[in-house]
């Protein structure tokens, strides 16, 4: 089986490839919180959290994405949680992070129509 990259996937990672951290995290904050706006969280630095944006997370399915601005440079994680309870965590690269997130949108859209609409509004398919 091959992996086919889609526009997100691409657009991602153009974004990542012009080492543009807040442009990524501005993009990926974007697109999560239109397609999944109830499993996106936005964390932001500063004064009442008006700043840049410091973390972007995404539940889906069993796994939690996050992915941060970390010592200027981003750092991706996914963790997988049991009734709300973190069992378990990796950090990953922003690419197998862009990766994985998409497989498994892809997977959950064969189950349920509420994923095959958030893969729409991301442009997976």
């Amino acid at each position: 089986m091959s992996y086919e990259p889609s526009s997100f996937d691409l657009a991602a990672a153009e974004l990542r490839r012009s080492g543009d951290r807040q442009e990524l995290l501005g993009y990926l904050a974007t697109k999560l919180q239109s397609a999944l706006p109830d499993q996106t969280s936005v964390e932001r630095s500063g004064l009442f959290g008006r700043g840049p944006i410091r973390r972007v997370a995404v539940t889906v399915g069993e796994h939690t994405y996050s992915i941060e601005d970390r010592h200027r440079s981003l750092v991706g994680q996914r963790a997988r949680m049991v009734r709300g309870i973190e069992i378990s965590h990796e950090e990953i690269t922003v690419d197998y992070w862009v990766r994985e997130l998409t497989a498994e949108l892809k997977q959950l859209a064969q189950q349920s129509e509420r994923y095959g609409e958030a893969i729409r509004r991301l442009a997976l398919e």
